[in-house]
């Protein structure tokens, strides 16, 4: 059986790995496949969220979600004028 890698003290996007939290028996088709390893990260936002081991190494989790926040919220802005004086005249058009 190979060892473990200890994640603790690294960064991976913006989480970075606290502890080990805990491990759970991981089934795949009905058959035990081998204990799946979770971590407590903190993100540079500040939240604190558990996440496994293989979301980490593979890049599936980068943070708390606060980034997919950020790039929906700049995906909804279109220009930034929707306060200006021209915007509300054309929108009267």
């Amino acid at each position: 059986m190979s060892k473990s890698i200890d994640l603790t003290g690294q960064t991976f996007g913006r989480l970075t790995v606290i502890s080990l939290e805990y491990n759970k028996q991981r089934y795949e088709k009905g058959k035990k496949c081998g204990l799946e390893h979770y971590y407590l990260c903190k993100c540079e936002c500040g939240n604190s969220i558990v996440t496994s081991k293989r979301s980490l190494l593979q890049g599936s989790t980068k943070s708390c979600g606060c980034i997919q926040k950020e790039n929906t919220s700049s995906a909804n802005k279109k220009h930034g004028m929707i306060n200006t004086r021209l915007y509300h005249i054309w929108n009267g058009l």
